[in-house]
Order: C-alpha cells, then sequence, then structure tokens
C-alpha cells in the first residue's frame, strides 16, 4: 500500500470517530452523541487501541490524545503533534517530515480540530441496539461529503466508542474497532514531542 493511501486511511478512521462528536442528531440518538462528546472533550487525556479494516488491509495502531495534542502510531505511519509542530514518520522511507502545519491540514488527522470544524455538518440516528452498545448513523446533511455514510457504535455504559463503519464515495469501506479506550490524567505537552531516539536512522527532513 502506498504511503499517501496509508496516511489517508488513518486520517479517515479519525475523521470518522469524530463525526458523531458534532452531529446534529434526533433523540435517543442526541442524548448518546451528546453524553459521549461531553465525555471526550472532558477528557483531560485519552488513550485507545484500534484495528482499521480496509479494502487494502488491516492497520492496527494507538491513539493517544490530550488538548490540542495528539499522538498517533501505527507500524506503517506515526505521528506526534504538540500543539504547534507536527512530526510524521513513514518506516518504509526512514524518514521524518517536521512541519508546522496550518489549521485545514489538522483537519486530516487532529481530533480536536475535526471537532470543532464538524458542527451541525451531520444527521444522526439509532439503528440498533444490543446490550448497552448503540449503533448510530451519521449521513452529511450537505452534499459534497467524502463520507457518504457511517456507522458508530457507542458503549453507553461507558459513553465511548467501540466501532466505526465509513462508507466513501468511492465505494470503499473502512471498518475500525476500538478497543483499550481510557481516560486518564492530563498528559504534559513534551510527551507529544517526536523523540529521535525511536529511529535513530530515519532521516529528518524539516519542511517548515
Amino acid at each position: 500500500m502506498k504511503i499517501k493511501a496509508i496516511y489517508n486511511k488513518v486520517a479517515a478512521l479519525v475523521v470518522a470517530v469524530c463525526l458523531a462528536f458534532a452531529a446534529y442528531a434526533a433523540e435517543p440518538a442526541k442524548t448518546t452523541v451528546t453524553k459521549c462528546s461531553a465525555a471526550l472533550k472532558a477528557a483531560p487525556s485519552l488513550t485507545a487501541t484500534f484495528l482499521l479494516d480496509s479494502d487494502n488491509g488491516q492497520i492496527p495502531g494507538s491513539l493517544t490524545m490530550s488538548g490540542r495534542c495528539f499522538k498517533l502510531i501505527t507500524d506503517r505511519l506515526s505521528i506526534w503533534y504538540d500543539g504547534k509542530t507536527q512530526w510524521t514518520y513513514v518506516p518504509e522511507n526512514e524518514e521524518v517530515n517536521i512541519t508546522e502545519p496550518t489549521a485545514d491540514e489538522l483537519l486530516e488527522t487532529n481530533p480536536v480540530e475535526i471537532i470543532n470544524a464538524s458542527m451541525s455538518k451531520y444527521s444522526a440516528r439509532v439503528v440498533r441496539t444490543e446490550g448497552s452498545v448503540r449503533t448510530i448513523e451519521l449521513k452529511p446533511l450537505k452534499p459534497g461529503s467524502s463520507i457518504v455514510s457511517a456507522e458508530l457504535s457507542i458503549d453507553t455504559a461507558r459513553n465511548l466508542p467501540t466501532r466505526v463503519v465509513a462508507v466513501f464515495t468511492n465505494g470503499s469501506r473502512l471498518i475500525a474497532n476500538i478497543a483499550n479506550v481510557k481516560i486518564g490524567k492530563a498528559i504534559p505537552r513534551s510527551a507529544f514531542v517526536y523523540d529521535t531516539k525511536l529511529h535513530p536512522s530515519a532521516e529528518t527532513v524539516d519542511l517548515r
């Protein structure tokens, strides 16, 4: 799989998960979405693991968020963002790109920015409930979105997401199973700065 495709799939996971956190929803979807959104936004930090299953294979990974900072780690692409600077490590190229992303560029990867930008752009309705897990269908209110529809499963006992299924305009499908979601204490900004000791042989390309 090409690096751009990997990047897009990982970014799509973040987008799909965050769509529900600012959706226009009817009851009882509204209650579920509101509680999930509130739980995530109030969290000093959040960590989770995921298995991304797309048309191009599976990508396991982990996500850590605290304030505007985040860290997304997979075996094919890893991103660190400390609120200003972003480091993107690509194992295939043994290369680390350093950038200071614009607001528009952050919309591709940063969950917090996506949440803020997605206000009232999607409708939501409950399609099924199995035990404490409620599945909500999301659809864009206006044409032009790259996502045709998505389903977000939320554990209502914890108000946390467990699974995402997204369908895109090109017909491709993305499934993300989310596990080990934990809310913790605030994490210092320094934890989201790339450590060169992690990949000492990687070439650093400063694009700032």
